[in-house]
C-alpha cells in the first residue's frame, strides 16, 4: 500500500444528540449503489476519529458497499465532554449507546440499506456487541476488532484500578486525568508502542493530529475508566444471561497489551456460532497493523461476509 497521508474528511456532517452533544459523521454510497444494498457501520475505538478508517471504508467501497462512520462524543470532530478538549471523558458509556441509536435511526435508516453490518474496533467493539445484546433492530452481522471486554492495567490488579476510579469519582474526582495521564504526545515514538507494529500506520494518525489540533486526545479520565468497568460488567452480565444467534466475528492480535485476548475467547464460549480468529504477532490495532497482517484480517473479513450472503451479488 502506498505511503500517503491520512486526509482530513471535509465534507462530513452533524446531527445533534438528545442532549444537545453535536456528533459528527460522514456517509459514502460508491457508485451503483442503491436502496436495499450492503452498509457498513464503522465504530471506532477510542481517542479515535473517522478519518483514520479511510482505508478501511475504501476496502468495503470496492465491494459496493455504503460506509457510514462516525465520531463518538468527546473525541474526533463530536462535542468534547469537558473543558479541557484532551481529555478523554464521558459519565456513562449509555450515552455512546444513546447516540449509536440516533445514528441508526437518522443517518443509516434514512439510506434504506438491505444488510447491514456493524465493524468495530476496541471500545467500539465493545459497543457494537452492547448494542446487539440489548436488542438493537436492523443489525445483520457484526466484526469485532480487539473488542473491549476487559483492559490490561499492567502489574496493577483490575479490581484495585476499578476501586481508585470508583472512589474518585464518588470524591468528584472523575474528570482527573488517570495516575500517569495527561494531554496527546506529539512526539510520541513508534519505538516501544503497543498499538501496532506497522510504522507507517502509526505516523500517518500520528502526522494527522499534529496537523488537526482540535482532534487530538490525551489519556482517559479516572470517571471515563470507571464507566467503561460497569459498561463491561453489564456486558458479561448480558453474555451470562443471552445467547444470540446473529453473525459475529472476532478479531484478537496475539500481542494485544491493551485488552486481554483470552476474555475474546470466554465471550466466544458465550455466543454460539461466533467466530473468533487470532494473528499472531498483531497489537491492539489489528486493522492498522503490517500489510501481511492487513491482509490476512481483510481475508477473514470477506470469507465471514461471503460466507452470510452480505455482499451484493454481481
Amino acid at each position: 500500500m502506498k505511503n500517503d497521508s491520512l486526509v482530513f474528511v471535509t465534507d462530513a456532517s452533524f446531527l445533534k444528540a438528545k442532549d444537545g452533544v453535536f456528533l459528527r459523521y460522514h456517509i459514502h454510497l460508491p457508485a451503483g449503489w442503491y436502496k436495499g444494498d450492503p452498509l457498513v457501520l464503522i465504530l471506532t475505538g477510542r481517542a479515535e476519529c473517522l478519518d483514520k478508517y479511510d482505508r478501511m471504508a475504501a476496502l468495503f467501497s470496492e465491494k459496493k458497499v455504503a460506509v457510514v462512520r462516525k465520531d463518538w462524543r468527546g473525541q474526533g470532530g463530536s462535542g468534547r465532554m469537558l473543558r479541557d478538549p484532551q481529555k478523554g471523558h464521558v459519565e456513562n458509556f449509555e450515552l455512546y449507546r444513546m447516540d449509536l441509536l440516533q445514528i441508526m435511526e437518522q443517518v443509516v435508516a434514512p439510506l434504506q440499506p438491505g444488510r447491514v453490518l456493524l465493524l468495530g474496533h476496541s471500545m467500539g467493539s465493545h459497543l457494537a456487541l452492547q448494542c446487539i445484546l440489548q436488542g438493537c433492530r436492523n443489525i445483520h452481522a457484526a466484526v469485532l476488532g480487539s473488542p473491549m471486554f476487559s483492559i490490561d492495567t499492567g502489574p496493577l490488579p483490575w479490581p484495585v484500578v476499578s476501586e481508585i476510579c470508583r472512589a474518585a469519582v464518588r470524591l468528584g474526582q472523575g474528570g482527573a486525568y488517570i495516575p500517569g495521564g495527561g494531554p496527546f504526545n506529539p512526539r510520541a515514538a513508534f519505538v516501544g508502542n503497543n498499538l501496532t507494529h506497522d510504522e507507517e500506520h502509526f505516523y500517518r494518525f500520528q502526522n494527522f493530529l499534529k496537523k488537526h489540533r482540535s482532534f487530538q486526545m490525551g489519556a482517559p479520565t479516572l470517571g471515563w475508566v470507571h464507566a467503561a468497568d460497569v459498561s463491561m460488567q453489564s456486558l458479561w452480565d448480558a453474555l451470562a444471561g443471552k445467547r444470540k444467534t446473529l453473525p459475529l466475528l472476532i478479531l484478537s492480535g496475539g500481542e494485544d497489551r491493551v485488552v486481554h485476548p483470552e476474555m475474546h475467547r470466554k465471550a466466544v464460549r458465550l455466543l454460539p456460532g461466533a467466530r473468533h480468529v487470532i494473528f499472531p504477532g498483531g497489537r491492539h490495532e489489528i486493522y492498522m497493523e503490517t500489510r501481511s497482517i492487513r491482509e490476512k484480517v481483510w481475508q477473514q473479513i470477506e470469507v465471514f461476509l461471503m460466507s452470510i450472503g452480505f455482499f451484493k451479488e454481481p
